[in-house]
């Protein structure tokens, strides 16, 4: 008798591990294609999340509403600590200022989809961490973007200086 329910192991392996083994296997097979692939999809990602919450959001904005500042506040904050913790941790080991970025948002806003499926899934009784793992996912979309905008304008910046 396995601890985890088969339902659990089946969103993991088709959430998670069939696109990763595609894109591995694409990357190693055909690097060229896998590239120009990359540059087509990166906005794809973010944008079935954005949509996957929304619908998500819409089917449940009474609740959502009624609760809001309950959830979004500590979510807030807890990223927030967490953008900054990260950043800075990095920087005291001496890392590149683009290793320093990617491992603030990667770490920060590492699992979100996954939380949010796994929350619907098992926890769509309790309609609360859903709720939570929705106002989450938004708020990761939106620091995400705004930092990624902020730093790609200091770096532009950079480059005018430096040339």
């Amino acid at each position: 008798q396995s601890r985890y329910p088969a339902s659990l192991l089946k969103t993991i392996f088709f959430s998670l591990l069939i696109p990763l083994s595609v894109g591995a296997y694409l990357g190693l097979t055909k690097p060229e294609f896998a590239q120009k692939l990359r540059k087509k999809t990166n906005f794809l990602g973010p944008m079935i999340l954005l949509l996957f919450l929304i619908f998500a959001v819409a089917k449940n904005y009474q609740l959502i509403y009624a609760h809001f500042f309950d959830a979004f506040i500590p979510v807030v904050i807890i990223n927030t600590v967490c953008l900054f913790f990260f950043y800075f941790y990095a920087k005291v080991w001496k890392q590149q200022e683009s290793v320093c970025r990617s491992i603030s948002l990667e770490v920060s806003v590492e699992n979100t989809a996954l939380a949010l499926l796994l929350s619907l899934e098992f926890f769509g009784h309790h309609i609360e961490v859903t709720m939570v793992a929705v106002l989450w996912g938004l708020w990761q979309i939106l620091s995400g973007w705004v930092l990624s905008v902020l730093w790609s304008y200091t770096n532009s910046k950079k480059k005018e200086v430096y040339g």
